[in-house]
C-alpha cells in the first residue's frame, strides 16, 4: 500500500502519476471533512504543464485554465514597463508546452477526477509516521494506523511526514505578508488587462495580477513588509484599509485594482530549508513538505508536479526490487538540485523585487531594462526553470540526469543593495 498524507496538488498528482505508472494500490488521506473551494490562483509555467498534458488531463485545462502570454514587469509607482517573459505561442515553441494560470480548486478538481474516488480517505488526520518490522505505519488522529510499504508525505509546509523524514526545521517568515483577492470580470473589465501575468515592483511592495477560472476571475496578490506573519491560510481574511493606503501613491492601473478588492485574505510568505535528505526508510517527501518556496519565481505547485512524476516513474522501473531504498534514493538524486536551485533562486527574486530604497529601486529597474535589449522575450531568464522537460529527463541515466544552468537568473534577478555597490 502506498500512503500519501495530503490531497492538495502534489498529493493528488502524486496519485495521478502513480496510478498511470500501473499501481493501484492507493490511499491519499486528507485531514479535511470536504473540499471546499478555497485559495487563489496558481501559475503552471511549461515545465509543469508538461506533465500535466502527459497524464491527459489537456481537456481539464482548456476547460478551466487561461493559456498566458507571459509575464510583463513594471515599476509600481511610474508604470513603465520594465522587462517581459514571453509564453503564448512563442512559448510554446520554445518551451515546448503553454503556461496556464488556473484557479487552485479548479486544478484540484481536475486532478481528483483523475484519480479512483475510493483513493481518497477524508477526515482522516496524520499525527505520525512509525516503523514496525521493516514496514512503515501512519498513525491517526483517533490512535488508529494504517500500515504501508510506502509513505509520501505531500501534507505542505508544517508537514507531520517532514517531522519524522527529516531534521527539525521551524518554517522561515520572509518579512512579508501577500493580501490577495479573486475580483469578479465585471468589476475590472474596463482595465484592459490581457491573458498574461503583470507585476508591479516598488520600494519594499509588489502586486501581481492574472487571469484564471477561464477568465471569469482576476488573481490578485499584493505583497507588503510586516512585522506580523499572519498565518499562511487560505481562511483569514482583512480590511481593505491598509492594502489601500500601502499602495496610494502606486501608479493608477494599481490604484484602481486595489479598489477593486473587496476582502482580501491573508497569508504569511514562508519558507524552511530543504531536509539533508528527502527520504528515510519508507518514507518521501514531495512538494511544500519538501521544499517550500518563496512564490517569486510563481513555481511552487510546479515542482510538486515535478516531483509526482519523478517518483512514479522511479517506482515503476524499480518494482521489482525487494527494497524501496534505491528508488527512494534515485528519486532524491534526480531532484536534489533543481529543487534546491528553485528554491535559492525563488529568494533571490524575492530580494530583488522588495528591494528596500529608491537607488535600489533605480538600480533594479536599470538592470531588467538592461536585460531586456540583450533577452527581449525572458528566454535566457526562464528557460533553466520553463524549458526543463523532467519527463525526458527522468528517462535518461542518472548520471546524464541535466540541471539547467541559473547563471543567466541569477545575473538578472539578483540586486545589489546600494550599500553594497559602494
Amino acid at each position: 500500500m502506498k500512503v500519501i498524507v495530503g490531497a492538495g496538488i502534489g498529493g493528488l498528482m502524486t496519485a495521478l502519476a502513480l496510478h498511470k505508472n500501473g499501481f493501484d494500490d492507493v490511499c491519499v488521506l486528507e485531514q479535511a471533512a470536504g473540499f471546499a473551494e478555497v485559495g487563489a490562483g496558481v501559475q503552471i509555467s511549461s515545465n509543469a504543464s508538461r506533465v500535466l498534458l502527459h497524464y491527459g488531463l489537456g481537456p481539464g485545462l482548456e476547460k478551466y485554465a487561461c493559456k498566458s502570454e507571459g509575464n510583463h514587469y513594471h515599476d509600481l509607482i511610474s508604470g513603465e514597463e520594465l522587462y517581459q517573459c514571453t509564453a503564448g505561442k512563442w512559448g510554446e515553441e520554445h518551451y515546448g508546452a503553454p503556461l496556464y494560470h488556473i484557479h487552485r480548486a479548479d486544478l484540484h478538481q481536475i486532478l481528483r477526477e483523475s484519480i479512483p474516488a475510493s483513493w481518497i480517505r477524508r477526515a482522516s488526520k496524520v499525527t505520525g509516521v512509525r516503523d514496525q518490522a521493516g514496514q512503515s505505519s501512519v498513525v491517526l488522529a483517533d490512535g488508529s494506523q494504517i500500515q504501508a510499504d510506502l509513505v509520501i508525505g505531500a501534507d505542505g509546509l508544517r508537514s507531520t511526514v517532514r517531522d519524522y523524514v527529516g531534521e527539525p526545521a521551524t518554517p522561515r517568515y520572509s518579512g512579508f505578508i501577500g493580501r490577495r483577492e479573486l475580483i469578479p470580470f465585471e468589476r475590472v473589465q474596463d482595465l484592459g488587462l490581457g491573458q498574461a501575468c503583470y507585476v508591479w515592483s516598488g520600494q519594499g511592495k509588489l502586486v501581481v495580477v492574472y487571469w484564471c477560472a477561464a477568465g471569469r476571475l482576476l488573481n490578485l496578490h499584493a505583497a507588503v513588509p510586516a512585522q506580523d506573519p499572519r498565518p499562511e491560510s487560505w481562511n483569514e481574511t482583512d480590511g481593505t484599509v491598509e492594502l489601500r493606503n500601502a499602495f496610494s501613491g502606486a501608479t493608477e492601473i494599481v490604484r484602481k485594482l486595489i479598489d477593486a478588492v473587496e476582502k482580501p485574505f491573508v497569508t504569511g510568505i514562508y519558507d524552511r530549508p530543504v531536509p539533508q535528505r528527502l527520504y528515510r526508510n519508507q518514507a518521501v517527501l514531495v512538494g511544500d513538505a519538501a521544499h517550500p518556496v518563496v512564490p517569486y519565481l510563481a513555481n511552487g505547485a510546479a515542482q510538486a508536479i515535478e516531483d509526482a512524476h519523478v517518483l512514479a516513474r522511479v517506482l515503476a522501473r524499480r518494482r521489482g526490487e525487494s527494497s524501496l531504498r534505491g528508488a527512494l534514493a534515485e528519486y532524491e538524486t534526480r531532484r536534489r538540485q533543481r529543487v534546491d536551485n528553485v528554491q535559492r533562486i525563488s529568494a533571490q527574486v524575492m530580494k530583488s523585487q522588495h528591494v528596500g530604497n529608491d537607488a535600489d529601486r533605480q538600480h533594479r529597474n536599470e538592470k531588467l531594462k538592461e536585460a531586456r535589449k540583450s533577452d527581449p522575450h525572458g528566454y535566457e531568464m526562464r528557460r533553466w526553470i520553463w524549458g526543463y522537460d523532467v519527463i525526458a529527463d527522468t528517462e535518461r541515466d542518472l548520471q546524464d540526469t541535466r540541471a539547467p544552468s541559473e547563471k543567466l537568473e541569477n545575473s538578472i534577478w539578483l540586486s545589489q543593495s546600494a550599500a553594497e555597490r559602494r
